[in-house]
């Protein structure tokens, strides 16, 4: 029968391949650094080694027998079995009323601070009372994210908001604001004019004492459903346009976008009484041309004509064509 020799863990002679456990690596190298002469220090540490030596990562190709490969199966079987019960133990505690209770009860666990950012129309106050949470009495563990932001996102002028937590006792709320793009006549409602944003929602009405310097749609609101979508996708086309603040035609010199009967859009500057029939041309090119007639007119290129003296302006007169009408009534 032929004989296996074993070399022991902690013996001198072989070097095994693949031999990366921590507990071989640390003390191989700290004895390396020491004197090959044997101090009191080097038998200590030599003597920890052989007591953790089950630390060690047998490579499996140098294995004698398969009751060996069958132990190191077992002892990492257990080690994962092990560390699935810790979690779910943990999971259990976590999940189970009295233990959440008892935390939420705890006075460590209250909410002390809320900061709140992103606010210009709406004040603190509002947002703390629509967030739900009571400092000094709410728990840190009882503040559903979602549920404040959800009642906070209620808040007309509240466009989107963040909830995030700053252990271990302060709730961090940023907002972002709606911001308006036009105001629009709403006869047939309780408020005379409601405010548009980008989105093309009419999201809160227009109080006495507000910012009111922004164009104003007037007959949108007075169209059947069929149309009422197609002219609202055509102003928010033109105020996009005009949100580029050209010099010729900044947003601020609209007053007015009227929405005929038939959907088409009639356009008034703030500084002139003149009507431009934007129709039913394209809003893109409308825009453009709209641009470079008033850029000529402003320059008086345009056959001496002065601004004063136009009678209207229609961009839909013919194709790439537009027409500049001078009021005669003078």
């Amino acid at each position: 029968m032929k004989k296996i020799k074993i070399k022991l863990p902690g013996t001198k002679g072989i070097k095994k391949k693949n031999e990366s456990s921590f507990a071989n690596f640390s003390f191989n190298t700290i004895a390396s650094m020491a004197s090959k002469k044997e101090s009191r220090l080097t038998r200590y540490l030599k003597t920890i080694r052989e007591r953790l030596s089950w630390l060690k990562c047998k490579d499996l190709s140098y294995s004698t027998g398969g009751q060996d490969k069958k132990s190191i199966i077992l002892c990492r079987l257990s080690v994962v079995v092990f560390v699935a019960c810790c979690a779910t133990v943990l999971y259990l505690a976590v999940q189970n009323d009295y233990i959440q209770h008892f935390v939420s009860e705890s006075d460590y666990a209250k909410v002390e601070n809320v900061k709140i950012e992103g606010l210009d129309r709406v004040s603190a106050a509002e947002v703390y009372r629509a967030s739900g949470i009571t400092r000094f009495q709410t728990s840190m563990f009882d503040v559903e994210a979602e549920k404040v932001v959800k009642n906070i996102e209620q808040l007309v002028w509240v466009e989107d908001a963040k909830v995030s937590f700053e252990w271990p006792s302060t709730i961090e709320i940023k907002i972002r604001e709606e911001v308006p793009l036009a105001m629009v006549h709403t006869p047939k409602e309780a408020a005379q004019f409601h405010f548009l944003n980008k989105a093309g929602k009419l999201f809160a009405a227009v109080q006495n004492n507000e910012d009111i310097d922004y164009p104003v749609i007037t007959g949108l609101t007075e169209l059947d459903s069929d149309k009422y979508q197609t002219s609202l996708d055509q102003v928010l086309l033109f105020l996009k346009k005009i949100g580029r603040n050209n010099p010729a035609l900044p947003t601020h010199s609209v007053s007015e976008i009227h929405v005929d009967k038939k959907g088409q859009l009639v356009a008034y500057l703030v500084d002139y009484t003149f009507p431009i029939y934007i129709g039913e041309s394209d809003i893109d090119k409308a825009y453009k041309y709209l641009v470079r007639v008033l850029e000529d007119v402003y320059r008086k290129r345009s056959r001496g004509t002065s601004i004063s003296e136009i009678g209207y302006i229609q961009l839909d007169y013919m194709k790439d064509r537009v027409l500049v009408s001078e009021d005669n009534s003078g």
